[in-house]
């Protein structure tokens, strides 16, 4: 089993379950839940591999659905960030959610060339990991195109690099080898109402976003967080907690 908090009362009308992104924990939701706790039953899992989960290798998509199932929720929104987003996609049929809500997280890549691409990519990363030290590995992993807004807010960033410490770099190797976007079957369209979020610097998802929209393939417009790119959840939280609250809700 994977490890979890818990926020608010478990007899809450509405539940959450929040999956964060590569090299994060649960703790990254933390200033979104507490904007929502006092309404919601809020749930936030450690991925394998990250915060107090063990690897669980070969075992991502499996462990994080028994998990959640282990819950015993008679219903809740499923919530996820960038890597937690695509595994929410690929689960939404075994775990049912009443609405799925996606931060930043690719829908699936569409040609055999994307992915032989995209899987050269996740390869050169997982060699870096096993043999950079921490602070080289992140210090090229935060200088991608998709963190650029953050290298504007030096504290964040710094604060980022305090947390993203990490001692497991083999187990993390082997977890993005199996979560690669390369193998990801495309997810869209979707059985369950699927809300997008993406941070108005990040261009590269709001063109994903808006031509899924415009070709169909979802039913709600996508929704922007200003003043944030990639890392919408930890850039503007608050913004990010309030769409989350008003699609619970239906606005």
């Amino acid at each position: 089993m994977l490890y979890y908090r818990s926020y608010g009362s478990p007899n809450s009308r509405q539940a959450f379950v929040f999956l964060h992104g590569f090299l994060g924990s649960s703790l990254d939701f933390l200033p979104i839940v507490e904007e929502l706790q006092h309404s919601f039953f809020c749930l936030t899992i450690d991925l394998p591999s990250h915060g107090h989960s063990p690897a669980y290798p070969r075992e991502l998509l499996s462990i994080t659905a028994k998990t959640i199932l282990a819950l015993s929720l008679p219903s809740f929104l499923l919530v996820g960030y960038s890597l937690g987003g695509r595994i929410s996609m690929q689960l939404a049929n075994r775990l049912k959610p009443q609405k799925l809500i996606i931060l930043s997280a690719h829908t699936g890549l569409i040609t055999q060339e994307e992915r032989k691409q995209r899987k050269q990519q996740d390869d050169l990363w997982q060699e870096r990991l096993r043999v950079l030290s921490p602070q080289e590995f992140l210090s090229l992993w935060y200088a991608q195109a998709p963190f650029q807004s953050l290298h504007k807010k030096q504290a964040l960033l710094h604060d980022l690099y305090l947390k993203r410490h990490y001692t497991n770099p083999h187990e993390l190797a082997d977890l993005l080898q199996e979560a690669s976007l390369s193998k990801m079957p495309p997810c869209l369209p979707s059985s369950h109402p699927i809300y997008f979020l993406y941070g108005e610097e990040d261009l590269p998802y709001r063109r994903l976003y808006e031509q899924n929209y415009q070709r169909k393939q979802v039913p709600f417009p996508p929704r922007a967080i200003p003043n944030a790119g990639h890392t919408l959840l930890l850039e503007n939280p608050q913004d990010c907690a309030k769409q989350i609250k008003d699609i619970a809700l239906g606005y």
